[in-house]
């Protein structure tokens, strides 16, 4: 699933991060998609892929790999 989310609405996401081969790691309560893109190329260099919740409806928004993650401005 590739799409740009709206970061200009204020939203609760659910995140969960693939670290490596069996290590996965859940976020509740992200409100700032951008800075938390580089909390995690800052933390977990090696992440695998990471899939994005929306919190209310509990709905898959996006899925990125290493090499696809959005950059936003």
């Amino acid at each position: 699933i590739k799409k740009q989310i709206n970061t200009k609405m204020a939203k609760n996401y659910t995140i969960i991060i693939k670290i490596n081969s069996n290590t996965f790691v859940k976020y509740r309560q992200v409100h700032s998609l951008p800075r938390f893109y580089k909390f995690i190329e800052a933390k977990f260099k090696e992440w695998k892929f990471i899939n994005i919740y929306d919190r209310e409806t509990r709905q898959k928004l996006a899925s990125y790999t290493k090499g696809n993650l959005p950059i936003y401005q």
